[in-house]
């Protein structure tokens, strides 16, 4: 047994006392006795000079743990995660510089021992849904290598340490699902904080202005009840990369504008709040990757939003209003606009057109009957050359302009002979959806080359509650030159492609019956020619013109369609696939 390195009796339930440790066991490095019945730790346990790791989680029968574990100088990870009938941790006699990560997520521990503060080398603890913690003794802000704190769903704790800003090294802060009340002002010494997870926030009171939640509760009779008002400075956090702020019922005027100060943001949520708009000022968050803004109801508009933003949920927003959403700069961006827009009246129709501006002269509209995209030839060129980019908003038709167009889940094209030329830019892809499902995936096969799915090309729907069971219009577009299914062989040797659309839900490989329509549409730099800017009623009122017809693809329609898809044509055909007629460019 002296050179036995690792050792383990994880899920050995009938294990309910571990032995007396006898001779030299130095070389021991690693103990899991996780999902035991043991009830306690002998004191030889110490004797293990040499271990590194001790892994005792769901040892839910464990009521206490020897003090002897504080001689283990080499342990670095120490976990007791769902030990339920853990009620306290030993005092640490000695220092233990070694212990990196302490996880005690989920046990009833009340609180923790002042000499915490001897665990100098400790980087994470972990006290997630330690729903009996009630208090952080003022000796853990001597934990100068501390950089996470995870304290979420302690449903008692109703303060953090009066010395927190001491956590010089602090980058992490998770205190989502507590009953704080004031944090404490040295939080804004956090230099190097770069996640704070604060959603839920419903208990907040006010506290000094220098505070990162410098706010002041709105008590009255109004259905906000209580809100949370953030600073007007966040210039202490320029290292913040995270921001979570979900469900604090921030209301109109509560982010101000110096959230731009958050130079380093890249994610920022503020689901599931009351305001009715966002400061200009986010435009300056050139770092922003990720804007949450699912279910804020009351909000009219969003402004206009840095280029760096590649994802944005603005789903359940009920109160967007057409118009009012524009985006300067598009990078591979993904959109949630589902149950968005309000209908408005389209002056030149007598039908209702739902409308919504999603980026500058990009304006996606639908009716009872049909949806489509219209934009200026400018921003079409910067947006075909070489990013992808999908959106999802409501609507029960395929664009017009997206040529090829089937009943169901799939559809089978002829490609002439030179169809990859110089100036071929991508595929326009959408799909008709009965409701949303959670992903939406592309596949494209050709008879040469079965490429499968389209590489990071689909769309992720960030569920948080039910299916959205009305219809919806994914609309996608894959440039060429992200796809690399065009390095292995030549595509002008493919006769057809098929494209075929499929939809997952969390608890199924694939949902059947989701998609109602699919589409494609072959780009050509050629289609931007001849376009010229018109005024928002004019591209309206005549549909979708992103690309023109020209005359050497006189012959396309939409009526034309593989008989081999999955589902029928929108139009009688004698030809079992649509070809396209194209010219070969001069040389």
């Amino acid at each position: 047994m002296k050179a036995l390195e690792i050792l383990n009796f994880s899920g050995c339930s009938g294990l309910k006392k571990f032995p007396n440790i006898q001779g030299n066991m130095e070389n021991l490095l690693e103990l899991y006795l996780a999902s035991t019945a043991i009830e306690e730790l002998p004191s030889s346990i110490g004797h293990l000079t040499g271990l590194v790791l001790l892994d005792l989680k769901w040892c839910k029968n464990l009521k206490s743990l020897s003090t002897s574990i504080c001689k283990l100088k080499s342990l670095e990870n120490l976990s007791l995660s769902g030990c339920s009938k853990l009620e306290s941790f030993p005092e640490v006699m000695e220092n233990m510089d070694n212990l990196k990560e302490l996880l005690l997520d989920g046990t009833p521990i009340e609180v923790l021992p002042s000499s915490i503060e001897r665990l100098k080398g400790l980087v994470l603890l972990n006290l997630r849904k330690c729903k009996n913690l009630v208090s952080l003794s003022n000796g853990m802000c001597n934990l100068t290598s501390l950089e996470t704190l995870i304290v979420s769903g302690c449903l008692q704790l109703n303060n953090l340490p009066r010395n927190l800003g001491s956590l010089q090294r602090l980058a992490q802060l998770h205190a989502d699902g507590t009953a704080i009340t004031q944090p404490p002002d040295s939080i804004v010494l956090l230099r190097n904080l770069q996640v704070l997870i604060y959603p839920g926030c419903k208990i907040l009171a006010p506290t000094s202005l220098g505070s990162l939640f410098s706010f002041w509760l709105l008590h009255g009779n109004s259905s906000n009840g209580i809100g949370l008002r953030l600073p007007s400075s966040f210039s202490s956090f320029r290292s913040l990369s995270n921001l979570d702020i979900s469900d604090c019922k921030l209301i109109e005027g509560a982010i101000p504008n110096g959230i731009c100060s958050l130079i380093s943001l890249k994610k920022l949520d503020l689901s599931r709040n009351n305001f009715l708009s966002i400061p200009a000022g986010i435009s300056e968050l050139t770092n922003l990757k990720d804007l949450r803004l699912g279910q804020c109801q009351s909000l009219t508009g969003i402004p206009e939003l840095p280029p760096s933003v590649r994802d944005i949920d603005a789903h359940n927003c009920t109160a967007l209003l057409p118009g009012s959403s524009s985006v300067n700069t598009l990078q591979g961006l993904q959109f949630l606009f589902y149950n968005c827009s309000k209908p408005v009246e389209d002056q030149s129709s007598d039908d209702k057109r739902t409308e919504l501006q999603i980026f500058p002269h990009i304006y996606v509209s639908s009716t009872a009957s049909d949806s489509s995209v219209t934009t200026s030839p400018v921003m079409m060129q910067k947006l075909l050359e070489n990013i992808a980019f999908s959106i999802v908003f409501p609507g029960t038709g395929i664009p017009e302009w997206i040529w090829h167009q089937n009943v169901g889940s799939s559809i089978k094209i002829q490609l002439p002979t030179d169809w990859h030329s110089d100036d071929f830019l991508g595929f326009a892809l959408c799909s008709v959806l009965e409701h949303l499902p959670e992903r939406i995936i592309c596949h494209l096969n050709s008879d040469v080359f079965n490429y499968g799915d389209l590489k990071d090309f689909g769309h992720d729907f960030h569920w948080t509650g039910n299916i959205v069971g009305s219809e919806h219009v994914w609309l996608g577009y894959q440039p060429c030159s992200q796809l690399r299914l065009f390095q292995f062989n030549d595509p002008n040797e493919w006769n057809h492609i098929e494209i075929s659309f499929e939809a997952a839900h969390r608890f199924n490989s694939s949902a059947s019956n989701v998609v109602k329509k699919c589409g494609v549409c072959l780009i050509y730099a050629e289609d931007l020619e001849g376009i010229h800017p018109q005024n928002r009623k004019q591209l309206k009122s005549r549909g979708c013109n992103v690309v023109e017809r020209s005359s050497d693809r006189a012959g396309l329609n939409r009526s034309g369609m593989d008989s081999s898809s999955s589902g029928s044509s929108d139009g009688p055909t004698n030809d079992p696939t649509l070809k396209l007629k194209r010219k070969r460019p001069q040389e």
